[in-house]
């Protein structure tokens, strides 16, 4: 078997939220908690689900447009959130997302 394109691994995301009260505390949203997968060269991934389920912050995470809160993104053995801007555009050269 052929070395994993895409490994997302226990990937979380948290949005603070502005504060109701000057101070109290900023209110967290959690978009995605754990989230997990493997994509091998040649294979198809479609992710379903209800909306406000976290489809479009796995995407925009998977192509690096926004930071983890927690986990992983690794494209072709390389984590995308560690690149440099000039290293991460040329690996997006690499990817596409298409949306339905």
């Amino acid at each position: 078997m052929t070395a994993p394109l895409l490994v997302v691994d226990k990937v979380s995301k948290q949005y603070r939220l502005p504060r109701e009260h000057l101070l109290g505390a900023a209110p967290v949203v959690q978009a995605l908690s754990d989230v997990s997968f493997t994509l091998h060269p040649g294979r198809s991934l479609g992710v379903v689900g209800e909306s406000g389920s976290g489809k479009s912050t796995l995407a925009r995470l998977v192509m690096a447009l926004e930071a983890p809160s927690a986990g992983h993104v690794r494209f072709d053995g390389q984590d995308l959130h560690a690149l440099d801007p000039a290293a991460l555009r040329r690996a997006r050269a690499g990817f596409q997302m298409v949306f339905q």
